[in-house]
């Protein structure tokens, strides 16, 4: 009996032991677990004080211009959102083609506040040093570095505002882009197209000079033109006929197509409704060259579809 007692102590002692040691392990992982745990909304983190990075940040050249564009930081941190910082550098500033470091202030210039709803700035040269405003004539083909950082304010007080960090990008303006007023107009051999129900016709479209870019020049069918333009015994009909192709392309250089005419193909439609109908083709046009519209005082060509049904009789 002695030893069957000393047999069972032992066990119960190595039991106790191996429970002890499983309970101290269980304890560990759930302070791990919760050492680790995401913060929770109502207790972010330190560095949450401060307002994150503006997102999608984008410099767009113009000529004499950069337009910054950004969308809003992920979080503003623990103060309410209050605005949006720019700076600006660039070699006449600071000596060098690469923007200075970020905590060189002395060689970024101010640029903007802006409200923490502001989504875009444009630099046109009104810059600011040591809270004097200047003016700076933002110079085609130079490099401009932009930077833009979010800050947030605890208070009314506005120099007691928490930025967080800067986003650089470069920009460099240009004044390559074709003004409206040196947009090329468009030459259409005639202003007027007759066919008849089941035939077709044809018109040619070119420009009367290099667009400076590709042109994209869309056929649109209509019922509206001009007040004195119709006839009385047609009807409108804007799907009175076909139109191919839909649109034309117009390339730009010495080995451009700009000034070779390309033709237009009206196919009249047939029905049997015994009426002569009408439509305008509408040219529209698009392309980098800052194209909205061609034709000059030709903004389409007239169409008349004669019927060719038998009507009116036995």
């Amino acid at each position: 009996m002695a030893v069957r007692s000393g047999f069972s102590a032992g066990v119960f002692a190595r039991r106790s032991l191996l429970a002890l040691l499983l309970g101290a392990v269980a304890l560990l992982a759930v302070l791990v677990v919760h050492n680790s745990r995401p913060a929770l909304a109502q207790d972010p983190p330190p560095e949450q004080v401060f307002p994150g990075l503006p997102q999608n940040v984008q410099v767009v050249p113009g000529d004499g211009k950069l337009t910054l564009t950004w969308t809003a930081p992920s979080y503003w941190g623990h103060n309410p959102a209050a605005g949006y910082e720019i700076d600006v550098a660039t070699l006449e500033f600071y000596g060098s083609d690469n923007p200075p470091p970020g905590h060189d202030h002395s060689n970024w210039w101010g640029l903007a506040d802006l409200d923490h709803t502001a989504t875009s700035y444009t630099f046109t040269g009104t810059i600011f040093q040591d809270h004097h405003q200047a003016r700076h004539t933002v110079k085609n083909g130079t490099k401009y570095h932009l930077r833009i950082r979010a800050f947030n304010a605890p208070g009314s007080d506005p120099n007691d505002k928490k930025p967080g960090k800067w986003v650089t990008v470069s920009g460099t303006p240009s004044d390559s882009q074709v003004t409206p007023q040196n947009v090329p107009a468009a030459i259409v051999d005639r202003t007027t197209l007759a066919v008849t129900e089941g035939s077709s016709g044809t018109f040619t479209v070119a420009l009367t000079g290099d667009p400076g870019a590709s042109v994209t020049v869309t056929l649109v069918r209509t019922q509206y033109f001009q007040s004195d333009v119709g006839q009385s015994d047609h009807r409108w009909n804007l799907n009175a006929a076909t139109v191919s192709p839909a649109t034309l392309t117009f390339t730009s250089g010495s080995s451009g197509n700009y000034a070779a005419p390309q033709t237009v193909t009206v196919s009249g439609v047939e029905d049997d409704d015994c009426i002569s109908e009408q439509l305008v083709i509408l040219l529209l046009a698009s392309g980098d060259g800052g194209y909205e519209s061609v034709g000059g005082s030709v903004t389409g060509v007239f169409v008349t579809v004669a019927d060719d049904d038998q009507c009116g009789g036995l």
